[in-house]
């Protein structure tokens, strides 16, 4: 799930390197401006916001890093991860709930073979 614009992209697959993508995105820190979109399983949001937030804690540079996370509850509330938000308030900030009916998660167009 990559854009053809994209200049570079990671992913947790070793095999995806023969595509050109970089593997573990864990195994650097995130720096300068990124958007994540982990799994969206609690276990995987949870990990990339902690990587998000150690990376800025520990930037030399300005960096930000747009996740987009899942939300498991009516309030967005009920999610293994929004603790974590609220205890960095200095790093963390929630830009927008999409309701579930307005996300239309589809493969992109060149891996349909359109």
């Amino acid at each position: 799930n990559v854009h053809q614009q994209m200049h570079e992209y990671w992913t947790p697959h070793h095999g995806d390197r023969a595509l050109g993508a970089s593997y573990d995105s864990y195994s650097v820190r995130w720096t300068g401006s990124s958007v994540a979109m982990p799994d969206f399983e609690p276990y995987a949001a949870a990990k990339a916001l902690e990587w998000a937030i150690k990376s800025a804690a520990t930037a030399s540079e300005p960096t930000v890093t747009v996740l987009l996370l899942p939300n498991y509850g009516r309030d967005g509330g009920n999610t293994a991860y929004m603790p974590t938000v609220q205890s960095h308030p200095h790093l963390c900030k929630h830009l927008i709930t999409i309701p579930a009916s307005l996300v239309n998660l589809q493969p992109p167009a060149n891996m349909l073979g359109s």
